[in-house]
């Protein structure tokens, strides 16, 4: 527990997804606010598309917190995910950062600025905190419950409640009573919500249909997928199924049994766009590869991507795309436009796209 005194920071932050705000979110940035004068909230996952995993925009997200904490003037920002990029996301983080210390006058080091955090036992999700420790002044934390947010997700698009140690729990119970009647009054009737329920909905069919595997690891999987570049766009199209049905997305799909990853990417492609290519042409213009396999890229469990880059000859007549099988209008996209768009991109297709382009790890 961090002692009772004046503030010795200027500026103090919390970090993390927030989807939603709960109770012991609210601790950790009620007992930061007694050590600093200026208490900012940093958002993660800044404009992903909606899903059960982060289905709350930034400025919901806001909304949430001003509600819990109304006599505190709040500071916010921003943090894109970049999942097979960790420098890319430490840049990312120092840079949104800086706008804050920009607003308030910009004579603040890092070293001067104070976080907190609880590290949860086994949880990968709070990566950050290992990198805060030797940037800032940092304050570990100790929450009376560890709560955790995807429960509360799972009652709230669901039936209302989630199974613990404790027995059925209402997704209610770990939020504070003006989160509560924000969700209700805000958020409950929306068709956003209604989406996000048919989108579990889905999903738990899924995991059900494959409960043998789920027990054992989890739902594991293997898709082919084709990320096609022509010049400054890309081919995409949007989602026909949940999840992420009306996303945009890259052509791609499940691998079947005894069928390669590239035999699969291309089947996909041309079931899904009708594309005017042979399979053979599409196969010697691939130009890099790669598995993505972040652990929450995908809602229905552990579903991995081998992506292919297609980089196909821009001085040539742009192959004409057909709507086919999963994906509805496929069309290429100037890549700006599809950087604009990226709130609504589905699973981790803009990090996969930003990968082939510009790098990243290599793990």
């Amino acid at each position: 527990m961090l002692v009772n005194t004046a503030p010795t920071h200027e500026l103090g932050f919390v970090f993390g997804r927030f989807d939603p705000p709960h109770l012991p979110h609210k601790a950790l940035a009620l007992e930061l606010k007694k050590k600093v004068k200026r208490l900012a909230i940093g958002l993660g996952s800044y404009r992903c598309a909606p899903n059960i995993i982060n289905p709350f925009p930034a400025i919901l997200r806001k909304e949430m917190w001003q509600a819990m904490l109304p006599d505190e003037e709040l500071l916010f920002f921003e943090v894109h995910d970049t999942l097979y990029n960790e420098a890319q996301w430490d840049l990312n983080f120092e840079c949104s950062l800086m706008k804050i210390l920009r607003h308030q006058g910009g004579n603040i080091d890092f070293g001067d600025i104070a976080c907190i955090g609880h590290k949860k036992k086994g949880d990968k999700s709070t990566f950050y905190l290992d990198k805060f420790k030797s940037k800032f002044k940092y304050y570990p934390y100790k929450t009376k419950s560890e709560i955790n947010a995807t429960d509360i997700r799972f009652g709230l698009f669901g039936n209302g409640y989630y199974q613990s140690e404790k027995g059925k729990i209402h997704w209610t119970h770990d939020l504070d009573p003006k989160v509560v009647d924000w969700l209700v009054s805000r958020f409950l009737p929306t068709d956003a919500f209604i989406h996000l329920q048919e989108e579990q909905k889905k999903v738990q069919d899924y995991k059900e249909k494959h409960q043998g595997q789920v027990k054992r690891f989890g739902v594991t999987a293997m898709t082919g997928d084709a990320i096609v570049t022509y010049g400054a766009s890309v081919l995409v199209g949007y989602r026909k199924g949940f999840p992420g049905k009306g996303q945009i997305a890259f052509p791609g799909g499940f691998v079947n049994p005894n069928e390669n990853t590239v035999d699969a990417m291309l089947r996909e492609l041309t079931e899904e766009t009708s594309i005017t290519l042979r399979k053979d042409q599409l196969k010697f213009l691939i130009k890099n590869q790669r598995v993505f396999g972040n652990p929450r890229r995908d809602p229905r469990g552990r579903i991995y991507s081998h992506g292919f880059h297609i980089r196909l000859d821009d001085t040539l007549p742009c192959p004409y795309p057909i709507g086919g099988s999963d994906l509805k209008n496929p069309f290429f996209m100037p890549i700006r436009e599809f950087y604009e768009n990226s709130h609504q991109v589905a699973f981790d297709h803009v990090q996969m796209l930003d990968w082939f382009i510009h790098g990243g790890d290599d793990y």
